[in-house]
């Protein structure tokens, strides 16, 4: 994986404070850090291509970050960074809760 500082991404709205630390996480930190989970990992769907990390749209190499709503709950939601293939285009998420414990866990 590496790092796409063109590509778009977003952000939620209801932040608690541990959770800003998801959006302020360098596409190139996040790309190491699943790197060095999966090493090998090439795209699911066409077997040849390298995901490269979503950046947010406030720019600075920053990984991006999407939520999926919670069906009529406001505020609620799961947080996730975005890893895209550079081949193809296939998208993969990545739950950001899971990735930051596994990351701090690495520290």
């Amino acid at each position: 994986m590496s790092s796409n500082d063109d590509a778009p991404g977003s952000a939620g709205s209801a932040v608690e404070p541990d959770q800003n630390k998801a959006f302020q996480i360098p596409g190139s930190v996040l790309a190491d850090f699943l790197n060095g989970v999966a090493p090998d990992n090439k795209c699911t769907f066409c077997q040849v291509g390298e995901y490269s990390i979503i950046s947010a749209p406030s720019g600075g190499g920053i990984a991006g970050v999407v939520a999926a709503t919670v069906p009529n709950v406001q505020h609620l939601g799961v947080w996730f960074f975005i890893g895209s293939c550079k081949r193809c285009g296939y998208t993969a998420l990545f739950n950001c809760q899971s990735v930051l414990a596994a990351m701090n866990k690495d520290e």
